[in-house]
């Protein structure tokens, strides 16, 4: 789903970007953009493979973490992402909705396309995708974002063994946002108390024009059959800090947890 200080920067030392680095993102961010629209373009042409999957979700989400932003929560979530094989290319898109009162009911959306490349021992993953995020609160926008990330899922020199590295470049149109986020992840198989478990550790750190932030995540999740239908439990704790000077969406050293379930058919 869903996914660390009101300074002038998060991490000691660093310093917002000045405007020539920035004008280097927007071009390198459209260049990624005209990718990710080209593939939409040819997938509307061509009907998915037979390993399509579908990702049924639901569960308590405490905050809803978006870009490094803090849009509220403290409710139940639900929700479906759908993966299609096209091609050569994998199109994906979702939903989810959070059953809060009124005032603090949410809804996301997004649709996307990615590919992996392979070259002497390098493979690397490169998507691109629109997300729309409506909320009733007034003291949020909604939101229509544009994204492209790179990933490094195999190198010659092993590094991809203990992480996977990504950069992303997002804008949030209503907003005016526009940002990189450098990213490390892994997903660990442990066997304890006669169960597989899988352990992801996570740290994301992004720098915008208009604020940075840091996120730090664990995830856990294992394998559940009930009545005969397999699900997949998981827990995930985050903890995440921002700058942005807008109060509804600042994060100022803050826990979220996300406690649910997943259903893949």
């Amino acid at each position: 789903m869903t996914n660390i200080c009101q300074s002038h920067t998060i991490l000691a030392g660093f310093d917002l970007p000045s405007k020539g680095f920035l004008k280097i993102m927007n071009k390198l961010f459209l260049t990624m953009l005209i990718i990710g629209s080209s593939t939409f373009t040819n997938v509307q042409e061509v009907k998915a493979e037979d390993s399509s999957k579908f990702t049924a979700i639901a569960g308590y989400a405490d905050e809803i973490l978006i870009r490094g932003l803090s849009y509220g929560g403290d409710s139940f979530l639900t929700g479906i992402n759908g993966k299609f094989p096209v091609k050569g290319i994998t199109v994906n898109a979702g939903a989810y909705h959070l059953l809060a009162s009124e005032e603090d009911t949410q809804s996301h959306f997004h649709i996307g396309a990615g590919k992996d490349w392979s070259k002497g021992g390098l493979t690397i993953n490169t998507g691109a995708g629109i997300s729309s995020h409506q909320i009733a609160d007034p003291a949020i926008d909604s939101s229509v974002a544009l994204g492209g990330t790179i990933k490094i899922t195999e190198d010659p020199l092993g590094i991809s063994k203990w992480v996977t590295p990504s950069v992303s470049l997002w804008k949030d149109i209503d907003y005016g946002f526009t940002g990189v986020t450098w990213g490390v992840a892994k997903t660990w198989d442990i066997n304890l108390l006669s169960k597989d478990w899988k352990v992801t550790p996570s740290l994301k750190w992004g720098v915008g024009d208009e604020y940075d932030y840091t996120q730090i995540a664990l995830g856990i999740s294992t394998d559940l059959t009930v009545w005969g239908t397999t699900i997949m439990p998981e827990l995930k704790v985050t903890h995440l800090d921002n700058d942005v000077d807008i109060p509804a969406l600042q994060a100022n050293s803050q826990t979220s947890v996300w406690a649910g379930f997943k259903y893949t058919f």
